[in-house]
């Protein structure tokens, strides 16, 4: 289940790109955030040795939070958040994990009036088979997996200090990119802040205005893996959500029964699996917004149900609330790329939306 799900999220990655704008008309800058680590000089991966380094360095911060893994240790995981922002349900939640093996686990979560169980045993089942709100989409996906990307993705590096410790910055786009030798992050590239020296992942922003940050003092041990005690999120500077590791420990001898499901989730269809963390350029019908000459990004977080239809989004970039709210409008009343196979997924997404100076647009398009 988890390999399976990691590899729709992988090949669906690879797949989904921006377009690039014309070279002549500059794109306004990233914006500045004080968790943004990448500002300086940025140098193109493309030597051999060098790449499988930092794909080395990558592959150990991900399998630090690979619990999932077929062979891994069988636990129970605590979790409570705090959750903030404009979206569905906020406020405190909690959620619980036992994991054996991955077609053998359960797991609860609360949310403001949301709840949910959800047991897998050969097959999956839910009491509340309905769409999982964004901040517990962003509690699981933060937890479990961070570190998603496509074998062939173009990388380029940046050598940063966080909290006194040297980290390695590793900013990835779709191979579809031109390498640039520009200075700073690009709006098509996430990032994966690592220490250097423990191989631990240090912050992560899948777009820009969005940052995770990952604090291991008083970290929890689980046989190899040295989790984050918290995990604290940022949008457009603000914090939207606070994630506690509350405890982890060996799961022990499981009741059998715990992964019973009752007559009710035997007699129900199940809610969507969790996909997440890629990116779409948004169809046009923006109308221009005069931007100093410049193209103006705004990126919408989204997620997408699997008819491609919009269930809860927010915007990233929120300095300019005009363009805010007429790029999260123009998000909502669209409609994406159906699923098209497969278990169905409820897909998170990075929307790029582009404003353009008048002069890019069409004339038959500006004229009423």
């Amino acid at each position: 289940m988890r390999l399976r799900l990691l590899l729709v999220v992988l090949v669906v990655g690879t797949f989904c790109f921006s377009q690039q704008a014309p070279l002549q008309i500059p794109i306004a800058p990233v914006p500045a955030d004080p968790h943004e680590l990448v500002t300086g000089v940025v140098k193109v991966l493309d030597e051999t040795d060098q790449r499988a380094t930092v794909l080395g360095l990558i592959e150990r911060a991900r399998q630090n939070s690979d619990l999932h893994a077929p062979a891994g240790h069988p636990y129970n995981l605590k979790v409570s958040f705090e959750a903030s922002g404009n979206v569905s349900q906020t406020g405190s939640g909690y959620m619980e994990e036992t994991w054996v093996q991955p077609y053998q686990w359960r797991w609860t979560a609360s949310l403001g009036s949301y709840t949910l169980t959800r047991i897998m045993a050969g097959r999956m089942y839910d009491d509340n088979p309905s769409f999982l709100p964004l901040r517990l989409h962003m509690v699981r996906g933060t937890i479990f997996w961070p570190i998603h990307m496509g074998p062939n993705e173009l990388m380029r590096i940046a050598p940063a200090n966080w909290n006194g410790s040297a980290v390695m910055c590793v900013l990835s786009s779709n191979p579809r990119f031109e390498a640039s030798k520009t200075t700073g992050r690009n709006w098509e590239e996430s990032e994966f802040c690592i220490d250097t020296k423990s191989g631990l992942l240090q912050t992560y922003s899948v777009a820009p205005g969005l940052y995770a940050v990952y604090d291991y003092k008083d970290a929890a041990r689980f046989h190899a893996s040295l989790l984050p005690r918290t995990i604290s999120i940022y949008e457009s500077g603000s914090l939207v959500l606070t994630v506690h590791v509350d405890s982890i420990a060996d799961a022990g001898e499981v009741d059998p029964k715990l992964f019973a499901p009752t007559p009710k989730m035997q007699s129900q269809s199940t809610g969507p699996v969790i996909a997440g963390g890629f990116r779409w350029l948004a169809p046009g019908g923006v109308s221009p917004v005069s931007t100093n000459g410049m193209i103006q990004p705004v990126i919408i977080h989204a997620l997408l149900n699997p008819e491609g239809k919009v269930e809860e989004a927010e915007a990233l970039q929120t300095s300019d609330a005009t363009l805010s709210a007429t790029a999260l409008a123009l998000v909502k009343n669209s409609t994406y790329a159906p699923q098209k196979e497969g278990r169905a997924l409820q897909r998170e997404a990075f929307i790029d939306v582009r404003f353009v100076p008048p002069q890019l647009v069409p004339k038959a398009a500006s004229e009423p």
